[in-house]
């Protein structure tokens, strides 16, 4: 191994793609001072390290921090993905007007020890495997199944190059092999598609599900996606217009008639959709739990909303979702409140250790990987979803963390059998 000296005082930019061994390497290296993490900024001001929707003001702390240091020659290590060029060009700069140097270190690492999230067997085993994971959800009381609307894999949680299907494509293949679990999408970025294209989408689902199809939008935030695409990413103010309209226009894309749309930023000379859906209203699940601005569209439009959080936080946002629902006139028993979590689950604690340790990632403790997958026995996870009842979810959605195959969701059926 080559020893690296590096000047003292500087700035430090760890580059690496996400599980590569960065936080591992910096604690080892710094002392825990030194170090900024955008991960420990986002689990302050937003739901825990994973809410992306708290990104840009976490990375507006951070640059802060960094800013400060600097000006006092404090050694600063950034522990971000260190990705994106610009970013790591405007840290260059910063550490250039402090007249400090500014190392960039680029983590290296097996790709076998990075967290993967395709399937044993590739692509050619896929189709079949995915048939077997929905057809046991099927069987064991899952009431829905949900699936992500990218078409590269975020960086926060796998490599650009790691496997990742279409969504719709992928829900119309789940629709022929099961007969009575709802089908969508959580959540369709709402800069990937025509809006009125999408419609149509949702209502042939519907047609070929026989009734079973969910609408699941939300803003969208993966620039480097759009980008590689060639998709425009509106500012947050243009999306907002754009999913406004979209609640408007959707249900009319599905409903009688073809009379046109015009809305804020949308308009549709003539909503012709044929065969209509089968169902008299499909639900409109609006993603992202803001609840100054989110909240309140759902209060005016949608059929569902989908938080993130534990108790305390939850009461919080559904009180704010009751008031948006009093301003609308609206009554907060037509709107589903949804839960997304990742859980792991074992049968007894001994057996949840040891799935504790060859699941995480390297980069990451045991304690730290277990609260962010909610690491528990099926005992602590029906107490858990007792509580999260308790606090107003109506439908907990989870994502399996070990998801391979059907055993998982097996062991999460045993889960399910205990609110029959």
């Amino acid at each position: 191994m080559t020893t690296i000296t590096l000047p003292s005082p500087c700035l430090v930019v760890l580059v690496g793609v996400a599980g590569s061994g960065k936080s591992t390497w910096a604690a080892r290296n710094f002392e825990a001072s030194h170090i900024v993490s955008s991960d420990a900024i986002r689990a302050l001001v937003g739901e825990g390290e994973g809410d992306q929707a708290a990104s840009k003001d976490a990375f507006a702390i951070l640059d802060e921090v960094v800013e400060r240091r600097l000006a006092r020659k404090l050694t600063t290590v950034i522990d971000t993905l260190g990705l994106d060029p610009k970013r790591r060009q405007a840290y260059r700069t910063m550490a250039a007007h402090a007249a400090l140097p500014c190392v960039a270190v680029a983590i290296e690492v097996d790709p076998a020890r990075v967290r993967r999230f395709d399937f044993p067997g590739g692509p050619a085993e896929v189709g079949e495997r995915l048939s077997r994971i929905v057809q046991t959800a099927e069987c064991c009381g899952f009431e829905s199944v949900w699936v992500m609307d990218h078409f590269r894999m975020p960086p926060q949680v796998g490599r650009a190059w790691d496997d990742m299907l279409e969504s719709y494509t992928t829900l119309a293949f789940l629709a022929a092999r099961t007969t009575t679990i709802r089908l969508g999408t959580l959540v369709t970025g709402i800069t990937y598609r025509n809006v009125a294209h999408l419609g149509k989408i949702v209502a042939t689902l519907d047609v070929l599900s026989g009734g079973r199809a969910n609408c699941g939008i939300g803003l969208g935030w993966f620039k480097q996606e759009h980008e590689g695409y060639g998709w425009v990413l509106p500012s947050v103010a243009e999306r907002y217009a754009l999913v406004e309209d979209a609640l408007t226009l959707l249900p009319q894309m599905w409903g009688p008639g073809n009379r046109p749309f015009a809305g804020t930023v949308l308009s549709v000379p003539d909503t012709t959709c044929y065969p209509r859906p089968l169902q008299a209203h499909i639900p409109l699940l609006l993603g992202g739990s803001g609840e100054h601005r989110t909240l309140r569209l759902v209060a005016r439009y949608a059929d569902a909303c989908n938080l993130f959080g534990e108790a305390p936080e939850l009461r919080r946002k559904i009180d704010a979702l009751l008031r948006h629902c009093d301003d609308a006139g609206r009554d907060p028993a037509d709107i589903d409140v949804t839960h997304l979590s990742s859980v792991l689950v074992a049968d007894t604690t001994t057996e949840l250790a040891s799935l504790i340790e060859r699941r995480r990632p390297r980069s990451m403790s045991a304690e730290r990987f277990a609260r962010s997958a909610n690491a528990g026995t099926i005992g602590q996870h029906v107490d858990r979803l007792a509580n999260l009842s308790g606090a107003g979810v109506q439908l907990e959605i989870v994502s399996l963390s070990d998801l391979q195959g059907p055993e998982q969701i097996e062991r999460f059926g045993d889960v399910i059998d205990a609110f029959r």
